[in-house]
């Protein structure tokens, strides 16, 4: 049935496709009738998800989740092992249908119903290529959180990131600590049975593209060692790791959730926002919290803890409305104070520069919306294979060190991310979903929609920017966004780290794997950039600005510490300082950024927070 699904997908929104390039009647009146009938699909699909929720909800259950995460979702699976606590998930968003899962069109979820999109404040040295100078700032809403519209990279950094957060006070937290949640949070591939697994699935993608190919060549020939990075994390290069699963990606819920809905001590409750914990001023204890559904403002209990798994902004936005947070700043608001603590005040992130695109004279390998669509590659993907399960078109990555890393050793601080292509074959959706200016998408990759030879982008990651952000709320209202202030490339040695990457990934053009396909850097300059001579130094510099932005994954704004560190919000167990059965379990509480992806970190941090509050209950 799946593969029914799948096919039927797909030759839909091919057809969809089609019709939009040909626009001959024919066609036209084909994806008339197939987008009626995809929104009968989806409209069965989605009366089919709303049946997780169970007919009668409890008063009061023992742990209240709020929000779902990838963490949330680990540890909502764990809890429910213990068949004598109830458990009651609570998610602003809903159950994903088929079509999210699709790898390749990870840019189409973003700024969809699955997206918060949220929108920082305009920034003066970055995002200067975006409308407004704004870059957008995707979280996913929905059971899995962020796990539903990524782009499915697999990363859990490197040992040294976890052993400075145990040296930072975090007892617990060394990589010889945590190694065995991020085991125990991955499946391993063997067959038929991985499908029986609860875990997420981690995977190499069997499909791969003559660049991906041409991508580690280079880098061998650079006295790269082809490493495997979950293993081992350090300066080499590999194809990517994804969490897929039969050419579908692998989400919290899809990994953690869908299999226990059947467990009559387990509840969901969807389409349904949290606007406060509930917590008593005089003891400082939590007990439970206040919700928004159908228009309603209901309240219901825990018995134990309540535990936020919203997000780096959403879990941070609920401690503030809550009367936890800076003292000043509740006062503005006019929230009673029931704990003080700089909830929010320490935004982290991993920049990325989208500014690198190569050119081939090669043809045929440019993962293209277009040719997906050849009979051949829907075929493939009907068996869980082939170019439309690349996530978005990524297919390697590298890991590099330059001047700035001051960590010393095996430690990387940037990152390579290979894509197959470039903005102009998708069209245009991934430019819009970082909202780069119209200006600069016409310019510089519309005249290469109609090229026939192959195109590369290389995202260029930081892994441990100095620029450091903050948050506020704008007013008490739960249904605002918060004010987002990300600081971007504030600091120059940021900067600087963009720079020597991209001279790093220049110095690809050099290697004979290069040279053997043609490679050039796409000679457009860039709009802002056109007084500088291309390629030199200062119009690098100026790209910099206008084309650095998020690679989405902003943490730390409930920043785990000691109670000594200024800005710690929660303790080594994951507790909110100064208040009783309160926790955080996401990313929010990432000390500093890793040398990775918080999406496989996320997954880690509900397994270790289970694994806490199961000791913790079970002796009670």
């Amino acid at each position: 049935m799946e593969n029914f699904l799948r096919f039927l997908l797909i030759f839909m929104i091919g057809l969809r496709i089609e019709g939009f390039f040909l626009r001959g009647s024919l066609i036209n009146r084909l994806t008339k009738h197939v987008n009626i009938f995809s929104d009968i699909i989806s409209f069965n699909l989605r009366l089919f998800q709303e049946n997780v929720e169970p007919p009668r909800y409890l008063t009061k259950y023992d742990f209240i989740i709020v929000g779902s995460g990838p963490g949330g979702c680990a540890l909502a699976n764990r809890l429910t092992e213990n068949k004598n606590w109830n458990v009651l998930m609570i998610e602003a968003g809903h159950v994903e249908t088929l079509l999210q899962n699709i790898p390749l069109f990870a840019a189409v979820n973003q700024r969809s119903e699955y997206d918060w999109a949220f929108r920082p404040e305009p920034q003066t040295q970055a995002c200067q290529g975006m409308n407004n100078n704004q870059c957008f700032f995707p979280r996913g809403k929905g059971v899995g959180g962020s796990s539903i519209i990524n782009y499915m990279i697999y990363n859990r950094g490197h040992d040294n990131d976890f052993d400075r957060w145990e040296q930072a006070g975090n007892p617990g937290w060394s990589f010889d600590d945590v190694e065995k949640f991020f085991k125990k949070s991955e499946a391993k591939t063997l067959g038929d049975l991985k499908k029986l697994l609860k875990q997420v699935n981690v995977e190499y993608n069997p499909y791969k593209t003559k660049l991906a190919h041409t991508f580690l060549d280079g880098h061998k020939e650079l006295g790269f060692d082809e490493i495997q990075y979950n293993l081992h994390s350090r300066p080499g290069v590999s194809y990517l790791q994804a969490s897929t699963l039969d050419g579908f990606r692998h989400t919290g819920f899809r990994a953690y959730i869908k299999d226990i809905l059947h467990r009559p001590n387990f509840h969901i409750m969807v389409n349904t926002q949290v606007t406060k914990i509930l917590i008593n001023p005089q003891t400082k204890t939590a007990y439970g919290v206040e919700y928004q559904r159908f228009g309603r403002r209901q309240k219901i209990l825990a018995r134990k803890e309540v535990i936020l798994s919203s997000g780096t902004f959403n879990s941070a936005k609920l401690l503030i409305l809550s009367g936890v947070g800076n003292k000043q700043e509740l006062k503005k608001l006019g929230i009673p104070l029931i704990q003080e603590l700089e909830v929010g005040k320490q935004i982290r992130d991993h920049y990325a520069y989208y500014g690198i695109t190569f050119v081939f004279n090669s043809t045929g390998n440019s993962v293209s919306i277009v040719s997906t669509f050849r009979p051949e590659n829907l075929q493939s993907y009907v068996e869980g294979q082939g170019r439309i399960s690349l996530p978005g078109s990524g297919e390697a990555l590298s890991f590099i060190q330059t001047s700035v890393n001051e960590r010393g050793g095996d430690v990387p601080d940037a990152e390579f991310f290979e894509l197959s292509g470039g903005f102009h074959t998708d069209f245009g959706m991934a430019a819009a979903a970082l909202n780069m200016k119209q200006e600069i998408y016409d310019t510089v990759y519309k005249p290469l929609e109609l090229a026939v030879y192959d195109a590369m982008t290389l995202c260029t990651i930081t892994f441990h920017p100095k620029s450091i952000g903050y948050i506020e709320l704008k007013d008490r209202n739960p249904f605002s966004y918060p004010i987002i202030y990300p600081n971007m490339l504030s600091h120059p040695d940021d900067v600087q780290t963009i720079f020597e990457s991209i001279k790093f990934a220049l110095s690809l053009l050099e290697t004979e794997a290069f040279r053997k396909l043609g490679a050039r850097v796409h000679p457009i300059p860039l709009p802002g950039c056109t007084h500088l001579h291309f390629g030199s130094d200062a119009y690098w510099h100026c790209t910099i600005h206008s084309l650095t932005s998020t690679i989405h994954h902003q943490t730390t704004s409930c920043k785990m510490g000691s109670r000594d560190d200024k800005f710690a919000v929660v303790n080594h167990e994951l507790k909110v300082h100064g208040i009783n059965r309160l926790r955080v379990v996401d990313t929010s509480i990432i000390p500093e950024p890793t040398s990775g992806h918080p999406n496989a970190v996320s997954f880690m941090i509900g397994e270790k927070a289970a694994d806490m509050i199961k000791n913790e209950w079970i002796k009670k």
